[in-house]
């Protein structure tokens, strides 16, 4: 059963589950944030000091979802039929055995869980039953104030993810860091802090600002702060506004949308097999990203040709979208490749009544071609194709 629920309808379920259950569980972090900033809640996390657990159990029966057990880390998670994930942790400290570790946790107090958080306007929790906000680090005046600020001095060093996803928030939700903090973040990045922490997840990071409002704006910012130069070695921001803008609104999957911003990023670079590791990246995309990045221009030429059919059969969606935001002469090329791709026959290779064969396919491609450049017109389309796959048949 498909259940699709936004994240204030979850809150409301989990907390009929609360009372029904009585259990006293808290929504914690970035939603709390979130509903007193009055803007869209992006994920849902709560956190109980005992009976995580069967909360989770519960819940994720409410939501018709399934559950995954994270017990390393005394979390569980569940995801529901649209891929909607939900959060549901026990209260815990961490430790951390070297900087850009995982953590190592333990059972805590709610205070104690929120104190060991990344900054104070998301060290916020609030009681399910009454709203009451637990607020032990004045997070709720970083909120008027519109600011982040670290906990404590180690916490860039102990998870450096922190410095992405803080200048992420930052560009969201309209914040600065405090004067501290930013002194730390540049520290940490001098210091080269990424290269505590694995390749997955600095990219995984990365991605997740490909969900926001504005990816160009969030990519622009890590880049103006050095915080994506100091892991992933020299960038190109140049494109980016445009490919938001023709990314804006379309259908774009979420994997052409990694390989285009992951393409705009390190575009003219030579050493594009250096960056890549831990991006997760098919080796077919890993070839495409390298033809792109390194063969603009050669690609654009080739669409530009006049016989440009074969490059644009073959350009994938993330390709020609690539490409568009590579200036003028590109995007010409690219809308008409596109003009091409939209040409239809308006039969099947079936209807030809010619014998199965790659001849079918040959001939209803080269009849496209005719097609596109006006040489036959529609109602010509079908005996040409016949009289084309005859031809090859016979060849």
């Amino acid at each position: 059963m498909e259940v699709l629920m936004n994240s204030e309808s979850i809150i409301q379920v989990a907390t009929s589950v609360a009372r029904r259950e009585s259990l006293a569980v808290f929504l914690v972090g970035g939603p709390v944030r979130d509903l007193r900033l009055g803007v869209p809640v992006a994920d849902v996390d709560f956190a109980l000091e005992t009976d995580a657990e069967r909360f989770a159990q519960v819940l994720c029966a409410e939501l018709h979802g399934d559950l995954h057990a994270f017990p390393q880390f005394l979390t569980w998670k569940v995801v529901m039929a649209d891929g909607t994930e939900v959060d549901v942790a026990t209260t815990r400290r961490e430790s951390y055995a070297h900087p850009g570790a995982l953590p190592e946790v333990e059972r805590a107090s709610l205070q104690e869980d929120l104190r060991r958080r990344d900054f104070a306007a998301n060290a916020l929790a609030m009681d399910l039953d009454d709203g009451h906000v637990v607020d032990p680090l004045g997070g709720l005046d970083d909120l008027r104030d519109r600011r982040f600020r670290i906990l404590h001095d180690r916490s860039f060093i102990d998870d450096p993810t922190r410095i992405l996803r803080g200048l992420r928030l930052c560009v969201r939700l309209g914040f600065t860091f405090d004067y501290h903090t930013a002194r730390l973040c540049e520290k940490a990045i001098a210091t080269e802090v990424f290269s505590y922490v694995s390749r997955e997840r600095l990219w995984r990071e990365l991605f997740l600002v490909l969900r926001e409002p504005s990816p160009a704006a969030a990519l622009s910012r890590m880049a103006g702060a050095g915080a994506l130069q100091a892991w992933l070695g020299p960038v190109d921001i140049s494109s980016l506004s445009e490919l938001e803008r023709l990314t804006a609104g379309t259908t774009v999957s979420a994997a052409d949308r990694k390989i285009v911003y992951a393409a705009a990023l390190l575009a003219g670079r030579g050493d594009i097999f250096a960056a890549l590791p831990g991006s997760g990246f098919s080796n077919r995309e890993n070839e495409l990203l390298v033809k792109l990045t390194g063969g603009a221009e050669d690609l654009c030429t080739a669409l530009g040709a006049t016989d440009f059919y074969d490059p644009c059969r073959m350009s994938s969606e993330a390709a020609l979208l690539f490409l568009a935001s590579r200036g003028e002469r590109c995007a010409e090329a690219v809308a008409r490749c596109r003009a091409y791709k939209e040409v239809t026959l308006g039969f099947s290779g079936a209807e030809l009544e010619v014998e199965p064969g790659p001849h079918i396919g040959r001939a209803m491609e080269e009849t496209r071609r005719a097609l596109f450049n006006g040489s036959i017109t529609s109602g010509e389309a079908e005996g040409f194709a016949r009289s084309l796959a005859l031809q090859y048949l016979s060849e």
